[in-house]
């Protein structure tokens, strides 16, 4: 994975625990059916398909839909100088019929205009969906606030390491 790109699916777990963390067995699920599969099958639920078997009708009121399609939507547009349509399609089918597993769906690093997008493309999303003002706000302004941490890795929380010198001797 290139340096400073964001797995879709973390994104997605990160924002979905810190807004709506009763939708996280959902979220955990989905992402084991990769980024793109997941997201092709939220699009279709809202779109009125069947969801093949998850046994959940709510769908298409939680967060995790919006944030799911709005974010690959966003991986594939900003990505997309990248790698060609043609060499996408090429990479999807090899690997269908190698039977690989789905690659992980990567945002660039992102600038503050494009990051200023997804959130707006979030919100709009979330509207539209039904969900209330206040809550597709919060979700938006956490997918932004997700986003500039991973673009200024100087936001990003310091790791904490067991300090092994500490130990005072006998």
């Amino acid at each position: 994975m290139p340096v400073g790109a964001i797995p879709v699916g973390a994104v997605v777990r990160d924002v979905v625990a810190e807004v709506a963390p009763d939708e996280l067995p959902v979220v955990d699920r989905l992402r084991q059916l990769g980024d793109e599969r997941a997201a092709r099958l939220l699009a279709r639920r809202r779109s009125g398909g069947d969801l093949l078997g998850f046994g959940i009708d709510e769908v298409a009121v939680l967060a995790s839909p919006v944030l799911w399609i709005v974010l690959t939507k966003a991986a594939e547009q900003f990505t997309e100088g990248a790698i060609s349509g043609g060499g996408r399609a090429a990479r999807r089918w090899l690997r269908k019929r190698l039977g690989r597993a789905k690659a992980v769906t990567v945002l660039p690093p992102l600038a503050a205009e494009q990051i200023a997008e997804v959130r707006a493309q979030v919100l709009d999303s979330a509207l539209r969906s039904g969900m209330d003002a206040d809550r597709a706000r919060l979700l938006a302004d956490s997918v932004a606030g997700r986003l500039v941490v991973d673009a200024v890795p100087e936001l990003a929380e310091p790791s904490v390491e067991p300090d092994h010198d500490s130990s005072t001797p006998s």
